[in-house]
């Protein structure tokens, strides 16, 4: 499949309402441990032995501001569900996840926006 433009992409909150008017989306750092298993014998390459857990990772997010959004930053974690805008089968990651850091800027003239970093938790389902 070639790409995809991300305009239409959503995400929903399981309990608070943050990110009406959603600016951009980046899921980043979903990773999984390896050890490395390369003995005296080995040839060629190096051999590495992969953790059956992964982390998975964080979502960085940005919208227009609304000063209520300050209401939602104190929730605990949530079921969070990114649709990645119409791509068929598995466009739909749901998994838990909570605030972790946000930044709000107000340039002038421009729309003030807010941004916030969430960290997953547990397994991402695929739908």
């Amino acid at each position: 499949m070639a790409g995809s433009i991300g305009h239409g992409t959503t995400i929903t909150f399981g309990t608070s309402a943050l990110a009406n008017e959603l600016r951009n989306i980046g899921m980043s750092g979903l990773s999984r441990e390896t050890s490395e298993d390369t003995h005296m014998g080995t040839t060629g390459g190096r051999t590495f032995l992969f953790d059956a857990l992964y982390d998975p990772g964080g979502v960085d997010l940005e919208w227009n501001f609304d000063p209520t959004d300050l209401n939602n930053l104190n929730v605990a974690a949530e079921t969070v569900t990114i649709d990645w805008g119409g791509l068929g089968v598995g466009n739909k990651w749901a998994f838990t996840a909570g605030i972790s850091n946000i930044d709000i800027s107000a340039p002038r003239p421009e729309v003030m926006v807010m941004s916030a970093t969430l960290k997953a938790s547990g397994t991402i389902t695929i739908s």
